[in-house]
Order: C-alpha cells, then sequence, then structure tokens
C-alpha cells in the first residue's frame, strides 16, 4: 500500500493516575527522523515510544509531542523530619531559656516549620513501568489514526499520479520500448531519476519496487 510521507495522528489514555496525550505529525523526509517532546521526568521512557512508533514508520520526519496531566496523585511528595524538628526545638527552647527575649517566651509552630530541612518538598515517586505503559497506550492509539491518515492521502496522490502520468505499467513499458534505441545506460537513469521522484512523495513497500 503506498503512503503519503505526512501524516498526524492523536491518541489519549487515561486512568485514575493520570491522563496522557500523544500527538504525532510527520514531513517529508527520505530518512526516518524521529523527535519527541514530553515533560523531563518521563525522559526514560523516550526510547520505548521511538522504538513503537519505529515498528510502524518507515520514512519521514517525526515529531512527537506527549502531555500527561496528574489526576490521582500530587506532582511532588512533602515529608517532615520530626528527629530534626526535634533538636531545633530543644535548641530554640535552650535559647529562650538562656536570654531575655521579652514575647518570645516559646518556639513557635511557625519558627520551627521554617527550620532548614524541617519540611522537604520532593518529587513524587512513580512507578516507571506503569508509565511506559500509559505512554505506549496512548501512543498506539495515535499511531493508529496517524497510519489510516497517510494511507487514505497516499492512495488520493496516487490517485492524481496515475492521472497524470498513468498506471506504473504502462511508465515501465514505455521506458522498455525506448530503450533499444536510447541505450540501456540512459534507460536505467530515468528510471531511476523516476524512482527518485517517487521517493520524495510516496512510502512504497519494497515489494512493489521491481
Amino acid at each position: 500500500m503506498i503512503r503519503s510521507m505526512t501524516g498526524f495522528g492523536r491518541g489519549e489514555y487515561a486512568d485514575e493516575i493520570s491522563k496522557v496525550t500523544v500527538e504525532i505529525r510527520s514531513v517529508n523526509s527520505r530518512y526516518l527522523d524521529i523527535y519527541v517532546r514530553m515533560p523531563r521526568k518521563y525522559v526514560f521512557a523516550e526510547e520505548a515510544v521511538k522504538a513503537a512508533v519505529k515498528e510502524r514508520v518507515h520514512r519521514g520526519k517525526v515529531e512527537i509531542g506527549i502531555t500527561v496531566d496528574n489526576i490521582g496523585q500530587s506532582d511532588s511528595d512533602v515529608r517532615l523530619d520530626a528527629e530534626l524538628a526535634a533538636k531545633y526545638y530543644d535548641a530554640l527552647s535552650t535559647l529562650l531559656d538562656s536570654f531575655d527575649f521579652g514575647d518570645e517566651s516559646r518556639v513557635s509552630l511557625s519558627l520551627l516549620s521554617r527550620m532548614p530541612d524541617v519540611i522537604k518538598t520532593s518529587a513524587a515517586e512513580e512507578d516507571e513501568d506503569a508509565v511506559v505503559s500509559r505512554l505506549l497506550a496512548a501512543t498506539d492509539k495515535a499511531l493508529d489514526e496517524f497510519c489510516s491518515m497517510r494511507e487514505a492521502e497516499g492512495e488520493k496522490l496516487a490517485a492524481d499520479l496515475l492521472a497524470r502520468a498513468g498506471t506504473g505499467g504502462e511508465l515501465r513499458s514505455a521506458i522498455e520500448k525506448r530503450a533499444p534505441e536510447i541505450g540501456r545506460e540512459y534507460a536505467e537513469k530515468f528510471k531511476a531519476r523516476v524512482e527518485e521522484l517517487l521517493d520524495g512523495v510516496y512510502e512504497v513497500p519494497e515489494e512493489r519496487i521491481a
């Protein structure tokens, strides 16, 4: 099947944890180049996404955009170091007892919570395998739409080309008929030029090239 070198597809996957959206678009290119835009925290899944695309797309400059919206959990964890807080409390209480600070007669929660490292925030830990699974589920849906669009567009382009130049068999027959007149070398160059022109517009399976 002939496929257009351009296409677009969008896929979504959502569960109780997050919603993943993947958009895939491509433009003409003789070779396969894949570029991925995704949240930095999920960069560990980039190669898995690229591998999934390579299984179904073989040519073109492909751009993949991935967004992840967390639904069931926060992006950050908040942790209290109670042991450190106790040490600060004892030290501050000793300081208050040793000097006259007027109204500052006790260690306040506000003061204690602002002491270094008593309360820490950090990125929430996620199951990397589960993240990869979600991203691939959305990627597969985007690829389904992407490939369908390329095939539909390819059929339109093929019909237009055949209308302008005749069927591939007629084109090959014309070349073969003229070969004795213009010489084998020129015929081969002409055929190569035709294939080069087609290569810039279509992705043609190898078995279709005789």
